[in-house]
């Protein structure tokens, strides 16, 4: 988000857009109350948000356990969240 830019709805940004959101709330930089009513979310919203980024940071974890050329079969990853993450289509 580039400053001087006016508010924009929460629906509207881009993953990077809310990953910086995010980041400021976490940093305390701007205010949670602030950041909801800039973008006009309630706090739960922002924090599902920063849920939801602290768990695609696990998979970051899972990249690195791995390395390059490696399979994720075996990390902590891939079996805490087998079972629940995968689909099939009928």
């Amino acid at each position: 988000m580039a400053d001087g830019q006016p508010p924009r709805r929460w629906q509207d940004l881009t993953g990077a857009d809310r990953w910086e959101v995010i980041q400021q709330a976490r940093s305390k930089e701007i205010p949670v109350a602030e950041l909801c009513r800039m973008f006009g979310i309630t706090r739960q919203t922002l924090y599902r948000a920063m849920a939801a980024a602290d768990e695609a940071a696990q998979a970051m974890d899972a990249l690195r356990e791995v390395g390059p050329g490696g399979h994720y079969l075996g990390c902590a990853h891939t079996q805490a969240h087998f079972l629940d993450a995968f689909w099939r289509s009928d």
